[in-house]
């Protein structure tokens, strides 16, 4: 990032939080439960996005939410480029909605994807609680996509995201 001051520091300790998190093997639940089958890699990122909206204190619901978005959009690939270049990250972020004003570096680092989705898209937004309060993962996702994401096909996609996210998560999960 570019600022300097409070903002940066705090960034800088989820990045740090995080990446111990991963180093030290911290348990993810979330990601475990995980029924279809992932590379090293994409359980990785899974792992990623779990230990992250963690540390801004998301519970199950919204972390299901995020890992199942992230593989519709980018298939868990922290390095995915988009839209002919405009999308990037895990996430997707474009550079014309919450990726605008973030580095293409920092669009490319999986912690600092979730950061961004996060501070732009959820953090103080009624739509957190909606997702957080969803009766299952394919609820969650649907509301993820249909008011974070937000792709083209906001109906279709939000319908295969849910499926896609009971498949991940399972009926109950």
């Amino acid at each position: 990032g570019v600022k300097i001051g409070s903002k940066m520091i705090f960034e800088t300790a989820i990045v740090i939080a995080v990446s111990a998190a991963l180093a030290s093997m911290r348990p993810t639940p979330i990601t475990n439960s995980i029924k279809l089958k992932l590379t090293t890699s994409q359980r990785s990122a899974a792992k990623t996005i779990e230990l992250t909206f963690g540390q801004f204190g998301f519970k199950d619901r919204m972390i299901q939410a995020a890992i199942t978005n992230a593989f519709a959009e980018s298939g868990l690939n922290a390095k995915a480029i988009g839209d002919s270049g405009h999308s990037i990250g895990l996430f997707q972020e474009s550079d014309w909605g919450a990726g605008k004003n973030v580095s293409k570096l920092d669009r490319l680092d999986a912690v600092k994807n979730c950061i961004v989705i996060i501070k732009t898209e959820l953090l103080g937004k009624k739509v957190a609680s909606e997702i957080e309060n969803a009766k299952d993962a394919g609820q969650a996702a649907a509301i993820f996509c249909a008011k974070v994401e937000r792709p083209r096909d906001i109906k279709g996609e939000s319908t295969k995201r849910a499926k896609l996210a009971l498949k991940m998560f399972g009926q109950n999960g």
